[in-house]
């Protein structure tokens, strides 16, 4: 089937250029593991479709037009449209970056951020459309809290765990350590594990059905002077504003 097959190649290649940002060829050849006159074809493709532009640098990004197709998804979720507004106020309030995070099979993707209207030294974190796992970021593990240790395993032994720092959690048993500190508390918490100088607190989203349909997280500097509590209550009581709204 050439045309499937050409069809997961393109796929594969837009997949490439969204976590990186901008790819040139050899990059993306080797990543997609195709010759260079093969991926230069389909780039050629991608391009003439408007999916991805070339940058000065000879390097390829994506196009708005592929931001628009994203963001017609997300506008899919109703919970999305219905969280918007507690969001907004909940960043606002604290004065930090919040993510809005789901599941995509092993990993979460960012699907949303609220920026408060005072910006300044504010952690700025996910990007809308990136990647990340979910043994060592706030949301991930604040989602795996609440699956069976099945579950969690099966998600964990398909992962590539990574020691992105000293702190990154690399054992299942630690994991599920925490996964049970998570539960008990009601929220979740990475300290420098995925990304240096930055902590992040983070807990589910339910819907009315009590079913998980994702998760946000507060961006926080590790020099921040109000203390985690602080952020743990505004977190909590707008997490229990959107589980009262959002339909099943």
């Amino acid at each position: 089937m050439p045309t499937l097959q050409s069809l997961d190649r393109a796929l594969k290649v837009l997949e490439i250029i969204s976590e990186e940002g901008e790819a040139g060829l050899t990059s993306i050849s080797k990543k997609v593991g195709l010759n260079k006159t093969t991926t230069y074809r389909i780039l050629v493709s991608l391009k003439d479709n408007m999916y991805i532009r070339q940058l000065k640098n000879k390097k390829y990004a994506l196009t708005f037009k592929m931001f628009r197709l994203g963001n017609r998804a997300v506008q899919n979720f109703d919970y999305v449209a219905v969280s918007k507004r507690i969001i907004t106020k909940l960043a606002n309030e604290v004065e930090q970056e919040i993510n809005f995070v789901i599941q995509d099979g092993n990993e979460i993707i960012y699907i949303d951020k609220y920026v408060p209207k005072k910006d300044k030294n504010i952690i700025k974190q996910g990007k809308i459309g990136k990647k990340a796992p979910m043994y060592c970021t706030s949301s991930g593990k604040a989602i795996l809290a609440y699956k069976d240790q099945e579950e969690v395993k099966k998600i964990w032994d398909s992962s590539e765990i990574i020691k992105y720092t000293s702190r990154t959690i690399t054992s299942f048993d630690t994991l599920l350590q925490d996964l049970k500190r998570i539960r008990k508390n009601g929220y979740s918490t990475e300290y420098e594990e995925y990304q240096l100088g930055v902590y992040c607190i983070g807990a589910p989203i339910k819907n009315i059905k009590g079913e998980i349909v994702g998760a946000i997280s507060i961006s926080i500097p590790l020099d921040d002077t109000r203390g985690k509590m602080f952020y743990v209550d505004k977190l909590k009581e707008s997490i229990d504003k959107m589980s009262n709204i959002i339909e099943g």
